[in-house]
């Protein structure tokens, strides 16, 4: 009698050595799928949170421009119109990239050019943001170039960039509705009400199709009163 033995034919091996193939790609997809969801939200996490913290800075500094202790509408520096407590540089960058502001940070009555002459600006060859820690006194309030001042990057560059959407946008209303919010002024009491508007975009680093956008209003709330 002769012995016969069973198992499978080479059809059967390659059969289900392709359904094994075709599972274990499954797999592999969807491992790769949850590790690709997890990079996209920990890099969108954390540029929301380097986002928030530039815009806060900003919004910050912008509300304390035109503080001087003691001062009055007759003796603030910034009443003459001859020193500017808020300014845009229009011959920076591709449009209104940057901005400048000032206010009496040590609270002794007058203006430091070391030191409270400050402003943010835009560098698109680095696609960052720099804030300007001392000025020089010749060009304090009016030029954000590179030698009116010292500059240090404000955002961490190895985790976000920034597009070259950033704006700032200067909006003064003057009251009563017929002054000229100009100095010397027209009329007595004339005052000068102010809001920045800010725009910024931002990308990850390490996906640049993640990316997010803030848009703020800061209202500047040292009014100027001309008399």
């Amino acid at each position: 009698m002769r012995n016969q033995q069973s198992g499978f034919t080479l059809i059967e091996l390659m059969i289900g050595m392709l359904v094994g193939l075709i599972v274990l790609s499954g797999v592999i997809y969807a491992f790769l799928s949850t590790i690709r969801s997890s990079s996209d939200v920990l890099n969108g996490a954390r540029l929301n949170r380097e986002l928030d913290s530039v815009a806060d800075i900003m919004i910050g500094e912008l509300r304390r421009a035109g503080y001087v202790s003691g001062a009055s509408s007759s003796n603030s520096p910034f009443t003459n119109g001859l020193t500017k407590d808020v300014y845009l540089d229009p011959l920076y960058g591709t449009g209104m990239q940057c901005i400048l502001y000032s206010y009496d940070q040590n609270m002794n009555g007058t203006l430091d050019y070391a030191s409270e002459f400050k402003g943010f600006r835009y560098v698109s060859s680095a696609q960052t943001i720099e804030f300007r820690s001392s000025a020089n006194a010749s060009t304090a309030d009016t030029s954000c170039s590179d030698s009116s001042g010292t500059w240090v990057q404000l955002n961490d560059s190895s985790a976000i960039g920034f597009s070259d959407s950033l704006e700032f946008n200067l909006i003064q209303t003057c009251w009563p509705s017929t002054a000229s919010c100009a100095s010397p002024a027209a009329l007595d009491s004339e005052v000068s009400v102010r809001k920045v508007e800010i725009s910024i975009e931002a990308f990850a680093r390490r996906d640049t199709a993640i990316r997010s956008r803030i848009v703020e209003a800061v209202r500047i709330p040292n009014n100027i009163k001309y008399e």
